[in-house]
């Protein structure tokens, strides 16, 4: 409960090291930290438009808005994960 109720106050009690941006929960400094100061970011490709984000969801939301009404053979997607050289993900919800 005491989590939740930092949403309806001012108080962030969580300070980033390296900026010194302020977060009211753990996870979103957790997430600025990765997402803003870290070298080696976790990436996670759209195989539609070659775009990339460092969160899974973030990708999941761009395909559903942006790529909902494409439609992309599944040999061209095969072949384009076949000759990717790092970590591509491919995530749509169903």
């Amino acid at each position: 409960m005491k989590a939740h109720s930092v949403t309806h106050t001012a108080e962030k009690p969580f300070i980033c090291h390296v900026c010194g941006k302020n977060f009211s929960h753990k996870g979103n400094l957790k997430t600025h930290i990765v997402s803003r100061h870290m070298a080696n970011k976790p990436r996670f490709d759209c195989v539609l438009c070659g775009r990339n984000f460092v969160q899974a969801e973030t990708l999941n939301t761009h395909i559903a808005l942006v790529h909902a009404a494409t439609s992309v053979p599944l040999s061209n997607l095969q072949d384009e994960l076949e000759h990717e050289k790092s970590p591509v993900y491919l995530l749509v919800k169903v």
